[in-house]
């Protein structure tokens, strides 16, 4: 199971402003009582593009190649 767990702005170099999404998949274990183990996390564009981390606020768009950069204190 995939979870949006935050947000943050981005911009490409142009200006141009972008939002980039924070999931996490969780793996739901159901022994006994149900409970959610926290896995990987990955990050996407709001138009559903996966986005790479190249170092903390650097980032580049997997389908295009463009880069983005956030300072904001949500970004990873």
């Amino acid at each position: 199971m995939q979870k949006r767990i935050g947000e943050f702005p981005a911009t490409y170099p142009n200006g141009t402003p972008e939002t980039i999404v924070v999931y996490q998949d969780f793996r739901v274990h159901q022994s006994g009582r149900q409970s959610e183990e926290p896995g990987t996390t990955f990050l996407k564009t709001t138009k559903g593009q996966h986005v790479n981390q190249i170092v903390r606020g650097q980032y580049q768009v997997v389908e295009t190649g463009e880069r983005l950069s956030s300072d904001h204190a949500n970004s990873v």
